[in-house]
């Protein structure tokens, strides 16, 4: 089967273009790299009183989510920012959501979301909708966290940032949850370009072998692991990234083909899909951007695993899809009937 240069470039960029848009319908706000932690200093409940047995209240994503969990037979109640009724756990784990609440809305993203005001009406009875049943629910709580990627002018590591507090009521019983957050350290960024540098070294080597499709290959591997990592670190509830795995196994999948495909001769099959796992792992790295600067980071594995593996995927990305469009233009510039899918 003939197959025009100009083609394969067409379909190459549709691969990327789904890449985005996969990335796009996933849950538009997981917890991410951040710069605060953010913890529980105490937890006050009225005199005479106590907690059910099972409840467990916590912060996830470092600084990112507020998460309550209970057992099947307690309730819980939620009030938003403005007073208004907001979340909800039944006594048989059903969870539900005021479509008619302000904090529904405002608490979409981590640094809040513009809110429509016609969909706000706490003059009239709340409208839930059920968003889960697992008798555990979390949610982005602006008093929890600072409302800035970027720290407050003349502010240290170590400073506090937010002293405040979360009423949640369980069972009828009113409890303050009291929150702080701290700026943490920024890592040191040697570690990373040392990273790069050997990633460049030893894609360069694999280049000039002609062995592209095993380099991209390689570095989709680790970039699976790590992404592994980044969505089982995640609690459920807090919707972590089905791409941050998606992605990478995509472009295990073109590298493979790439691979299998140089023992066909005059195929243009290995430079498409090279250039195909090459421009997806650079999407990935650029989701994932921030674990080379940030303080605390969205994983289970160590923090210089995970900033040392991605800056080598980057460098991959980077050469393996320069490599491929080199190829290709060169190909281009030949006759254009003379290439074939193998």
């Amino acid at each position: 089967m003939r197959l025009r240069p100009l083609r394969l470039l067409n379909s190459v960029l549709c691969g990327a273009l789904l890449s985005f848009t996969i990335a796009g319908v996933s849950h538009a706000d997981a917890p991410g790299p951040t710069d605060y932690r953010s913890t529980i200093t105490r937890v006050e409940i009225p005199e005479g009183s106590s907690l059910p047995d099972g409840v467990d209240i916590s912060v996830e994503g470092h600084d990112a989510f507020m998460r309550v969990q209970v057992r099947e037979g307690t309730t819980v109640d939620i009030s938003g920012y403005e007073g208004e009724p907001y979340l909800r756990i039944d006594a048989e784990c059903a969870v539900f959501e005021n479509q008619r609440a302000m904090s529904t809305w405002y608490n979409q993203e981590r640094f809040g979301s513009d809110i429509d005001r016609s969909l706000v009406n706490h003059e009239l009875p709340a409208d839930w909708m059920q968003i889960g049943s697992s008798c555990a629910v979390a949610w982005h709580d602006h008093r929890l966290h600072y409302m800035s990627p970027s720290a407050p002018i003349n502010a240290r590591p170590g400073d506090v940032l937010i002293i405040d507090s979360i009423p949640i009521t369980i069972d009828g019983t009113l409890v303050t949850v009291h929150v702080e957050s701290v700026l943490v350290e920024p890592p040191s960024r040697a570690v990373p370009i040392t990273a790069a540098v050997f990633a460049l070294v030893i894609s360069g080597l694999l280049l000039r072998a002609q062995l592209a499709s095993i380099a991209t290959t390689v570095a989709a591997v680790v970039a699976l692991v790590l992404g592994g990592a980044q969505y089982v670190w995640s609690a459920p509830e807090t919707g972590p990234q089905l791409t941050v795995i998606v992605i990478p196994l995509l472009a295990v999948t073109a590298g493979g083909w790439a691979m299998w495909s140089r023992h066909t001769p005059g195929s243009i099959t290995p430079i498409g899909t090279q250039l195909l796992g090459g421009v997806l792992l650079a999407v990935w790295v650029w989701q994932r951007a921030g674990v080379v600067s940030s303080a605390l980071l969205p994983t289970s594995l160590p923090y210089s695993i995970d900033r040392v593996g991605t800056v080598a995927v980057a460098t991959v990305a980077v050469i393996s899809v320069g490599h491929a469009a080199v190829a290709l233009g060169q190909l281009m510039s030949t006759d254009p009937a003379r290439p074939t899918l193998g």
